[in-house]
Order: C-alpha cells, then sequence, then structure tokens
C-alpha cells in the first residue's frame, strides 16, 4: 500500500499521511456530531427567486411518538431581500389524515436594518421554531409544505428554506 503524504508546503516539515488525516477527520466529526438532530433538509431556491407557486415539499418518517420534538424552520437569504421578514404557509400532513396548517413570521432582520441570523459566506441563515416539545400523533410519514406568504408573487434574495427536526431536551 502506496500512502501518500499532505503537506501545507512544498518542502514542509509538516506533512501528514493521508489515511491519518482521514481517521483524524472522521473521529473528531463524530464527537462533534449533534445527535439530538434528528432531521435537517433544504431546498434551494433557483436564482435566489422564490415564487409563490414554487411550494417547497419535505417528507420525513417519523418511528418514535412517545418523545417530544422542535420543528424549526430555517431559512437562507442575500442582502438582495428587501424586507425585515418573511411569512411563510406551513402545512403538516400525514398518512393518517393528520392536517395541522399555520402561519409563519420569520424576523430577518432587527429595526435598526442589521440582519439576524449566521453570516454565511454571502448569505444569512436563521433558524425559526414553528414547534416545540411537539408529540406527533402517530408514526409514519409526514409531509411539510412551505410557501411564502408575502403580498408580491415572487421574493428576490431567498437562496434556500428547509426544515431542522430535533428532540425536545
Amino acid at each position: 500500500m502506496i500512502m501518500r503524504k499532505l503537506c501545507l508546503k512544498k518542502n514542509s516539515n509538516f506533512c501528514i499521511y493521508k489515511p491519518i488525516l482521514l481517521a483524524f477527520l472522521l473521529v473528531t466529526s463524530s464527537y462533534c456530531s449533534n445527535d439530538n438532530t434528528q432531521i435537517f433538509i433544504t431546498e434551494i431556491i433557483n436564482n435566489n427567486n422564490w415564487s409563490v407557486e414554487n411550494i417547497k415539499s419535505f417528507q420525513f418518517e417519523v418511528k418514535d411518538i412517545q418523545s417530544p420534538y422542535n420543528l424549526n424552520v430555517v431559512v437562507k437569504h442575500t442582502d438582495e431581500y428587501p424586507k425585515s421578514n418573511l411569512w411563510l404557509f406551513i402545512t403538516i400532513t400525514n398518512q393518517n389524515n393528520f392536517n395541522q396548517k399555520d402561519t409563519v413570521e420569520c424576523k430577518l432582520a432587527r429595526l435598526d436594518g442589521k440582519w439576524l441570523g449566521q453570516k454565511k459566506w454571502r448569505s444569512w441563515e436563521i433558524s425559526k421554531p414553528i414547534m416545540s416539545g411537539f408529540i406527533f400523533p402517530a408514526t409514519g410519514r409526514y409531509n411539510i409544505e412551505i410557501e411564502h406568504a408575502m403580498r408580491f408573487k415572487e421574493v428576490k434574495g431567498i437562496r434556500s428554506v428547509g426544515i431542522m427536526l430535533q428532540k425536545h431536551k
């Protein structure tokens, strides 16, 4: 077996063999992972222009109906977004006729105009709690649909929208 070295600079004294680096990354990522996060799904918005007809749909399986869950919507936007908030229609359904609809406001900026959330390269990401301590009524497949509820047909500056489902602490 040939082991290749990875060096920071050519002729550097600091080099590491790739299999050792890979093993190190796998071990550290397993320690850094958050087993509290059950599901994280995101969908990219084409050209950062979200049309009202472009309803985002997320499917996931629920097996544990004894534990409470937290459900968040995750929005990534650019500086092109013209408003300080984003209104969303959220519908949760399952195959057993469970149907819950809600209208959610995501605050994206403070009153002084500064963006909320985490800066990620050329965009901002914010996670908005939708449900806290929610217990699913039945096991099985669930579907969450998210559509923007703004007054105009297309919303500029939205890069992606997604959901994050975690077991409640």
